[in-house]
């Protein structure tokens, strides 16, 4: 969407995707900077929402994924 370059990949259900994300942008490939700045612009906090996160390099990738709290 923003063009810029952005090595992560998340994950959040539909539901938040579509409160947070504007409609005409909810077809595309929102980068995880976007997609904060949205919820941030609507103050909808996500971070019990978010399920999984990637992130690939060069060399190699990682996923992160929540353990323990509320979830």
């Amino acid at each position: 969407m923003c063009g810029r370059p952005d090595k992560f990949d998340f994950q959040v259900p539909d539901d938040i995707w579509r409160l947070i994300v504007p409609s005409k942008y909810q077809t595309k490939v929102v980068c995880l900077a976007c997609f904060d700045d949205f919820a941030t612009a609507r103050d909808i906090d996500y971070s019990m929402s978010l399920r999984t996160l990637y992130f690939a390099g060069g060399k190699t990738s990682f996923k992160f994924e929540v353990c323990g709290g509320d979830r």
